[in-house]
C-alpha cells in the first residue's frame, strides 16, 4: 500500500483534531472553574489552566470558522474569477488561431485569390502609406500608368511623387513594363480585348511618368540616402502575368484571353518556393533588360541617370504605330 493518505481521510483527521482541540480548550476552562471554586487551587494555577483553555478554544474556533466559511468563500470566488479569465483566454486564443490560419493556412502552397478585380485593389498600395524602407518590384504591361491612376484616385498625389518619397525613406524599387517596339504587341492587345492604340496609350503614359520621375530625381537626388535605389526598364518578352512584390508579400495577376488584365483577379503567392520561382523569372527579365534602362538611381553612387534618347525612341515608335496601324 502507498504511504500517502487519501485526501478525504486527511480532511477527516484534520477536522477531528481541530474539534478535539476546541473541546479540550473548553474542558480546561471548566477545569479551571472547578479548581478555583471546588478544589481551591492556587490562583496562578487556575489562571494558567484557564488561559491555556481560552487560547486553544479561541484559536481552534477561529480556524474552524476560517475553514468552514471564509476559505470556502475565497476558493469559490477564486474559481469563479479563474473561470472567467480562462473563458476570455480561450476566446482570444481561438480568435487569434482562426485569424492566423485564415491568413496563413498550414502547409498551404501555391497561390490563393485575394481580390476578384486587380484594378484599384487595396492590397497593391500598402507600400504607398508605409514610411520605412522597403524592397519593391512592380512589373506588368504598362504598370506605371495604372499605379499613377490608382494613387491619384486615392491620395491626389502622383506616382512619381510617391516613388520619390519612398526613395527618401531608403526603399529599393524596380519597375518593368513592356517595350512598345515588341513585334507581338498588336496580338497582345487583341487577346486582352482592347485596341492597339489603347495599349500603346497606356505605355505612353508610363513614359510620361518616367520623364517626371527623372526630373524629380535630378532635383532631389542629394536628399536621398545611400541605401535608396531605383531602376525603371522596358522588356522585350511575352508578359504572361503582372508581378507586384512588397518585401516578402507577392501579388500576381494573369492576362487571360479577351479580358483586360486590370479586370482579372489578384492572387497572393503563399509559400516561399512559389515566390522564389516568380522572383527568379522577373529578376532574369530585369537583367536582360539592362540595355533598355530608362531611369536609374543608386544611392551609393550618387547622381541619377535618365536615358532620354531611349524615351524618345519609344515615344516615336508609339506615335508611328498609332498613326499607321
Amino acid at each position: 500500500m502507498s504511504d500517502e493518505q487519501h485526501p478525504s481521510t486527511s480532511y477527516k483527521t484534520a477536522g477531528l483534531v481541530a474539534y478535539g482541540l476546541v473541546f479540550s480548550g473548553l474542558a480546561l476552562i471548566l477545569l479551571s472553574v472547578l479548581g478555583a471554586e471546588v478544589w481551591h487551587w492556587p490562583e496562578w494555577v487556575v489562571h494558567f489552566i484557564r488561559d491555556v483553555g481560552l487560547l486553544l478554544a479561541a484559536v481552534m474556533a477561529g480556524t474552524i470558522l476560517h475553514e468552514k466559511l471564509l476559505r470556502d468563500e475565497m476558493v469559490t470566488s477564486f474559481i469563479h474569477e479563474l473561470d472567467e479569465k480562462l473563458d476570455r483566454l480561450r476566446e482570444d486564443t481561438a480568435y487569434e488561431v482562426h485569424k492566423l490560419f485564415s491568413e496563413h493556412p498550414p502547409r498551404m502552397t501555391g497561390i490563393r485569390q485575394l481580390g476578384e478585380v486587380r484594378r484599384n485593389f487595396s492590397g497593391y498600395y500598402k507600400w504607398v502609406n508605409e514610411q520605412r524602407s522597403q524592397d519593391l518590384f512592380f512589373a506588368g504591361r504598362s504598370v506605371l500608368h495604372r499605379i499613377d491612376a490608382d494613387i491619384r484616385s486615392r491620395t491626389g498625389a502622383s506616382a512619381a511623387d510617391v516613388i520619390l518619397r519612398r526613395l527618401k525613406e531608403g526603399s529599393k524599387i524596380n519597375v518593368l513594363f513592356l517595350d512598345p517596339r515588341i513585334d507581338i504587341i498588336g496580338r497582345l492587345a487583341d487577346e486582352e480585348g482592347q485596341t492597339l492604340n489603347a495599349m500603346l496609350g497606356d505605355i505612353a503614359k508610363s513614359l510620361v511618368i518616367c520623364r517626371k520621375l527623372a526630373e524629380l530625381l535630378d532635383k532631389h537626388y542629394q536628399e536621398l540616402p545611400p541605401g535608396a535605389a531605383l531602376s525603371v526598364r522596358v522588356y522585350d518578352r511575352i508578359p504572361y502575368f503582372a508581378y507586384h512584390r512588397q518585401d516578402t508579400e507577392v501579388i500576381v495577376g494573369f492576362y487571360f484571353d479577351s479580358a483586360k488584365g486590370s479586370s482579372s483577379a489578384a492572387y497572393e503567392l503563399v509559400d516561399e518556393e512559389t515566390q522564389q520561382t516568380f522572383e527568379e523569372h522577373f529578376v532574369r527579365i530585369l537583367s536582360k533588360a539592362a540595355s533598355n534602362t530608362i531611369v536609374e538611381f543608386d544611392g551609393a553612387r550618387g547622381r541619377p541617370t535618365c536615358n532620354l534618347e531611349l524615351i524618345e525612341q519609344l515615344e516615336t515608335s508609339i506615335n508611328t504605330a498609332v498613326s499607321h496601324p
